[in-house]
């Protein structure tokens, strides 16, 4: 059983800081679809070292996707999603290794880059468009998306860049990519435990947080139900711009102290 006494003496002050993140990052995927943990991670490592932070943001992953599963497993794109996932299975391993091979400071800076590079890419990125990949390149996709699972748990960069511009619905879209970060989330998840990465006061964290993302969650899906199509993908991009530069301020002033 985990032991709650193992959470962090902390400050109310980062006690708040880190429920308040949690919240906005519940908020984001709620809206979005995508989005918690490069929401999560960059926030968390404000207060956390990025080992402790990036379990924390695999088990928001699936509780969100258990959460919103019976509203959205009827648009999941099955078809297309079992060979991204196939390649997540190859590539997460990888991510595992890199994670317990960079010191906090550099891998917090290296979370925000790619948290800011994921929204230049995916706003460049034309919507609508057919994709028209092979199987393999599918699977490749899936790959580099487990790679960043493994090492950062931020791997939605290639799978929203892949469904957001895809000629699907956007609440098709949406379910896609969640069902994916579930999947890519648990593997991810499971490999790291078996690794002995994680320690088990991250668990005990994200026991006593989750009901913040799940409210931020609920109010991310009602916004979400109310918006129209056409602001969808501008308005995600936006919010995860803002914490993207945050992050990097953040991991700026980290990695220079």
């Amino acid at each position: 059983m985990l032991d709650l006494t193992s959470l962090p003496a902390w400050s109310a002050p980062q006690m708040a800081y880190l429920i308040l993140s949690v919240a906005i990052a519940g908020f984001v995927r709620g809206y979005s679809g995508f989005g918690v943990s490069l929401a999560s991670v960059p926030m968390l490592t404000v207060v956390l070292d990025p080992v402790d932070a990036i379990p924390l943001a695999l088990v928001y992953e699936i509780a969100l996707t258990l959460g919103f599963l019976p509203s959205s497993f009827g648009l999941v794109q099955w078809q297309t999603l079992r060979w991204l996932v196939a390649g997540a299975v190859v590539g997460t391993p990888i991510g595992i290794y890199v994670l317990s091979s960079i010191p906090p400071e550099p891998m917090r800076l290296a979370l925000s880059l790619i948290l800011l590079s994921s929204v230049i890419l995916t706003w460049r990125s034309p919507s609508g468009t057919s994709w028209h990949l092979t199987r393999p390149a599918t699977v490749s996709v899936g790959a580099i998306s487990g790679v960043l699972s493994g090492g950062t748990a931020m791997s939605g960069p290639p799978i929203v860049v892949y469904f957001l511009a895809s000629p699907t619905s956007p609440a098709a879209s949406r379910a896609s990519m969640m069902m994916f970060f579930f999947f890519s989330a648990s593997i991810a998840l499971a490999l790291g435990l078996g690794a002995g990465l994680y320690p088990q006061h991250t668990f005990a964290l994200a026991i006593a947080s989750i009901p913040a993302l799940l409210l931020g969650a609920a109010l991310g899906a009602f916004f979400f139900r109310r918006s129209k199509a056409i602001a969808y993908r501008r308005v995600a991009l936006l919010m995860l711009a803002a914490i993207g530069l945050f992050a990097f301020g953040n991991a700026t002033i980290h990695y220079l102290a």
